[in-house]
């Protein structure tokens, strides 16, 4: 029993009855993955803040809250393009909940009726990633520069005004283009620094490395002229 009912106060017994009755009321939560379905984009989530359960003898015992299913998973996104992340046991971020069931409209897209009655529910939730709690924030973080980057900061693109953009990995980098690249370096040079090791052709304003041949050569380490196509 709430220790405010034993005192005759109708204002606190309306006030406890509010609080019991918004206790029941989810807008959103820390949660922590549990299980990751990449194909459907859907996690079951553990919520991280523990629910009170009032016992016989009126003390509150604190409970975990059943594992969360089938919870969407919310990426950024916009304009027909997303940034995905790849999902997994352990990660923390946040869970929030509609205000009325978003089945019908998750279900067809459009906009739909809710099937229910159900007010910010536990089971209308939608997954966020990337909220942290202390134990797990990032260390070194960028005060300068926009940075997609690996959690232990080994790997990471960063982009700011002042300092353009810039790539870093202890791994490797690699690039598929099926249409080719292009490498437009302006007024400035590129520069190489290490081992370049091309398959296929090279060609240098028009001139194919592979076949070209030199005129004037002369014997006994005579200096050849220029290339020729």
């Amino acid at each position: 029993m709430d220790l405010r009912e034993r005192i005759n106060d109708p204002e606190e017994t309306i006030r406890a009855a509010i609080e019991q009755h918004m206790s029941r009321v989810w807008t959103s939560a820390p949660v922590r993955v549990v299980s990751y379905d990449a194909g459907k984009q859907t996690v079951s989530l553990q919520v991280t803040t523990k629910a009170f359960i009032k016992q016989e003898d009126g003390s509150q015992k604190a409970v975990d809250i059943p594992v969360l299913q089938d919870v969407r998973v919310q990426f950024p996104a916009g304009g027909g393009q997303t940034m995905t992340f790849p999902i997994a046991a352990g990660d923390e971020g946040l869970a929030v909940f509609t205000t009325r069931s978003p089945d019908g409209w998750q279900q067809s897209g459009s906009d739909s009726p809710p099937p229910d009655a159900s007010v910010a529910s536990l089971s209308n939730g939608f997954f966020i990633p990337g909220v942290k709690s202390d134990p797990k924030a990032l260390s070194d973080v960028s005060t300068s520069a926009t940075e997609i980057r690996s959690d232990d900061g080994n790997t990471k693109i960063s982009l700011s005004g002042a300092g353009g953009v810039g790539i870093a990995t202890d791994k490797t980098v690699g690039i598929a283009a099926a249409q080719g690249v292009n490498i437009g370096s302006g007024a400035g040079e590129t520069a190489i620094t290490g081992t370049v090791r091309i398959t296929g052709e090279l060609i240098v304003n028009g001139i194919v490395f592979s076949t070209h041949k030199h005129t004037g050569v002369q014997p006994a380490g005579g200096t050849s002229e220029g290339p020729t196509n």
